[in-house]
């Protein structure tokens, strides 16, 4: 431009008159001076334009900055603040906002070493509580926030600048200093540069944000300063060029001017999308405001542009969108703007908040009718508060419906809260109120009270005797705010039983000295202990040495018995003659089998009680055994006229069991229900895995057995005749060494029975991954 400006020149002069009076010499020569001086202010007020216009646009995008990390700094605040509400960890609630590197309490900073990153901010956050300020920046470049929660309960958080600063544009350089050591504001010449600098103050902070760029010591302004001297010598006839290329270099300002705003615009739409914060901005009053892209895509409109107010709140609730209107008003004179909307699209609700204000010029401090601001979304905040506040709810419906007293006193020792139980206990309805003292509160309960005393000196506790007969045990503890907390629980009980405790050791003392006395006659006691003990021992020898002989003694003749008997009842050698001799003979047979079979318990309980009956365990398929016993059985179930059936479940495991023992096991069980099963009943077998046991079950549809008597069952000799009007057969041995066939295994017996409905008994049998074989016998 400057060449063509040059060549412009040349041109001119080339073209000027060649004659020319001296007195319009005279004139020219003025006009040329005038021009000359009238350029010179131009150039002049040109460049202090274009530097203007370089500061205003650096302190915008600084103010927008500033007013990003106030509101980090609030979000900080009280994201601290709610913790501590809430009793949760201030420091923990700091951290998870995600520009807060580090977080704790001011003691626990200033224990620090003072190189470290909490020990240098704990020195800087003494100086801002001292100076009341929120926030200042260190040496080591970290913003120190800092929230006072409760008398002598100060928190810290400490967040680097580089996380809190946006990515500054090409050749500009955003920093957060103290405001002692800012930058001067301006333009400063340094060498061949220009330094252009602008700062922003933080709300209630010692540090300040400030941005700066480098230009050239010339620019395109300054040559046409120097050549507007060269225009001075073209002819008066040249003026119009020379002001057509005035108004040529105010449209390229103009351009300039325009460009410069688009950037800045692009800039705040990359912090905005960068920081997912909407930008606004009106004129109060009127009825329409200009949205960021952001902002319009919260209020689901199209695009950024103006909009009026119909439309913008067009999903807006209605209650909510006629506040923001009145906010907006012309009448309104609030500087700051603070307003939550809730906007419904789709059937989802989202809560966004309007911050702002009105805009003023610092350097008059006067309001310029514009507004503006940012619109963020806090729908996740809403959603936090809630919660918290359901929390809250839930506690004081907690302490509400706890039975014992409760009460929360300030740090004043003034009642905040209190539960009915508190006031119903000391009968203190008609005077409780909040605000209440401490003092007035004890006073009034002793109306209800009888007694008192110390419970535990450690822990402060007192223990209340109420005129109903009640004893309350009353606990205080400190808060963290200064205040108290008053916990009481029903100890009436626990004062019962520790008097009777003491009354029973008064009695133990008197026992433990009667036996002293008599400790002469525990030793006798203990002589004839042991004379009888090896009696008893003596006779359970004997006791077994007598079954061992027994069983060969009946064993013996019992085979000649059923042999010679088995021989007549089936003829053998011919026919006996008369039926009746058969009959007899078959008589005779099944009562050697019955005494055959009693002698055969009654070995096997006397070998299990002297601890020498053992089993062969080795891995078996469970169904066999039970199979078996069903099919020994079954003739005799038919000839009853009795339905027996075995049911087992598919693909069940192998286990570690004695095959004679599970068959005879169900043997007895079986043959117990037969023989209290009538004609027409029914026998079920069942087997079936229950988790890591397998239970084998036999469930009948015979007379059944009384609740009061099933206790009775399992024992040796036991039997419950009661259940019938006639006895049965028997020795009452089978359930016996069912039972103790099943705790040899390691499992166990059950007995379930209902009168007149049937009986089920079943026993249970452990899953074992062991291979192989192994003999076990019971102590």
């Amino acid at each position: 431009m400057a060449k063509r400006k040059t060549e412009a020149t040349a041109r001119a002069v080339k073209t000027a008159p060649p004659f020319i009076s001296d007195g319009l010499k005279l004139v020219l020569f003025f006009l040329i001076a005038l021009e000359a001086a009238a350029l010179g202010i131009k150039a002049w007020d040109e460049n202090k334009s274009a530097e203007t216009a370089l500061l205003s646009s650096l302190a915008s995008e600084t103010r927008q900055v500033a007013t990003l990390i106030d509101g980090k700094v609030a979000e900080t605040r009280a994201a601290m603040t709610t913790a501590r509400t809430l009793g949760g960890d201030p420091a923990s609630a700091a951290i998870a906002i995600d520009t807060i590197e580090e977080a704790a309490a001011l003691g626990a900073a200033q224990r620090e070493p003072s190189s470290s990153r909490l020990g240098e901010a704990a020195e800087l956050a003494g100086v801002l509580i001292d100076t009341d300020q929120m926030s200042g920046i260190n040496a080591r470049g970290d913003l120190v926030i800092v929230a006072a929660l409760a008398q002598n309960s100060t928190y810290l958080a400490v967040a680097p600048a580089s996380r809190l600063l946006p990515p500054p544009v090409t050749g500009q350089r955003l920093i957060i200093t103290p405001a002692a050591t800012r930058p001067t504001t301006g333009v400063q010449r340094a060498g061949m540069k220009r330094n252009a600098a602008a700062c922003a103050p933080l709300g209630q902070s010692s540090a300040v944000v400030c941005s700066t760029t480098v230009l050239p010591l010339f620019t395109l302004a300054d040559t046409l300063r120097y050549l507007s001297f060269a225009l001075l010598l073209m002819a008066p006839a040249l003026a119009m060029v020379g002001l057509i290329h005035i108004l040529g270099n105010r449209q390229a300002e103009q351009n300039i001017i325009r460009e410069k705003a688009e950037e800045d615009q692009h800039h705040l739409k990359m912090i905005s999308h960068g920081a997912a914060v909407g930008y606004w901005e009106g004129r109060r009053g009127d009825t329409s405001l200009w949205l960021s892209e952001k902002a319009t895509e919260y209020l689901n409109l199209q695009r950024e542009g103006h909009y009026d107010f119909d439309d913008m709140l067009a999903y807006v609730v209605p209650d909510h969108a006629e506040r923001l209107r009145e906010t907006l008003s012309p009448d309104a004179q609030a500087l700051a703007i603070k307003e939550t909307i809730a906007v419904n699209v789709g059937g989802t609700q989202t809560w966004l908040e309007f911050r702002g204000g009105a805009i003023v010029d610092r350097e008059i401090g006067v309001k310029t009718g514009e507004i503006g601001g940012i619109l963020i979304d806090v729908t996740d905040t809403r959603k936090a508060i809630e919660k918290m506040r359901a929390a809250e709810q839930r506690l004081r419906n907690g302490i509400h419906s706890y039975s014992g007293p409760f009460a929360l006193w300030d740090r004043n020792k003034r009642i905040v809260y209190w539960n009915p139980s508190f006031a119903a206990i000391f009968g203190l309805e008609q005077m409780l109120r909040p605000g209440v003292t401490h003092e007035t509160v004890s006073l009034a309960r002793l109306e209800n009270v009888v007694h008192e005393r110390n419970a535990d000196a450690a822990s402060g506790s007192i223990v209340l005797g109420m005129r109903d007969g009640t004893w309350i045990r009353m606990v205080e503890r400190p808060t963290e705010d200064g205040g108290l907390i008053s916990v009481g629980m029903d100890v009436t009980m626990a004062l019962y039983n520790e008097g009777e405790m003491m009354r029973q050791q008064r009695k133990l003392k008197t026992l433990v000295l009667e036996l002293e006395k008599s400790e002469g006659q525990a030793a006798e006691l203990a002589r004839k202990y042991n004379i009888e003990k090896a009696k008893a021992q003596h006779s359970a020898n004997t006791k077994s040495a007598f079954l061992a002989n027994m069983s060969h003694e009946l064993r013996t003749p019992l085979n000649a018995i059923n042999g010679f008997s088995e021989i007549i009842a089936n003829q053998m050698y011919g026919p006996v003659g008369d039926d009746r001799y058969r009959e007899y003979a078959h008589d005779i047979l099944t009562s050697g089998q019955h005494l055959l079979d009693m002698i055969n318990d009654i070995l096997d309980i006397a070998k299990i009680e002297a601890g020498k009956m053992t089993i062969n365990v080795q891995k078996i398929d469970i169904v066999d055994p039970v199979d078996a016993a069903v099919r020994m059985v079954r003739r005799k179930a038919e000839e009853k006229g009795i339905s027996l059936a075995l049911q087992a479940e598919d693909d069940l495991p192998e286990i570690d069991a004695d095959h004679r023992a599970i068959r005879q096991m169900v043997l007895n069980l079986v043959t117990n229900a037969i023989k209290f099963t009538d004609a027409g009943g029914r026998i079920l077998v069942g087997v079936k895995r229950m988790e890591d046991f397998i239970r084998v079950s036999v469930r009948d549809t015979g007379v059944g057995i009384p609740k009061e008597h099933i206790s009775r069952l399992a024992h040796p000799f036991e039997q419950v005749n009661e259940t019938r009007d006639r006895n049965y057969e028997g020795t009452g041995l089978g359930l016996a060494l069912t039972k103790s066939f099943a705790e040899m295994h390691g499992g166990r017996l059950t007995i379930a029975s209902e009168p007149q409905k049937g009986t089920q008994v079943s026993f249970y049998l452990p899953l074992n991954t062991g291979t192989g074989q192994s003999k076990r016998n019971v102590a």
